[in-house]
């Protein structure tokens, strides 16, 4: 695995994933996905990809608030054996 700086062109995956982790019943969000893009346009150094190979499997968001530095992260993959099972 590879942890590196989030690419923005990985940025809509990294939302995809977090809400399919944190929002699976895809009720209202608190964060759009355009306050995301917003935040990343200020501080890209604050969006963390975890890369499998090529797949996104965890990511770390981070926003500032105030002078409070927030910082959330979600990861989903599953291990696999040698065999790929």
């Amino acid at each position: 695995m590879k942890v590196r700086l989030l690419l923005k062109s990985d940025l809509y995956g990294a939302d995809r994933l977090q809400q399919s982790v944190l929002n699976p019943e895809k009720k209202k969000r608190y964060r759009s996905f355009s306050y995301v893009k917003k935040q990343y346009a200020k501080n890209p150094g604050l969006f963390i990809g975890c890369y499998d190979h090529s797949r996104l499997v965890g990511i770390i968001f981070g926003y500032v608030k105030k002078d409070t530095l927030l910082l959330g992260e979600v990861g989903s993959f599953t291990i696999m054996d040698q065999t790929g099972k």
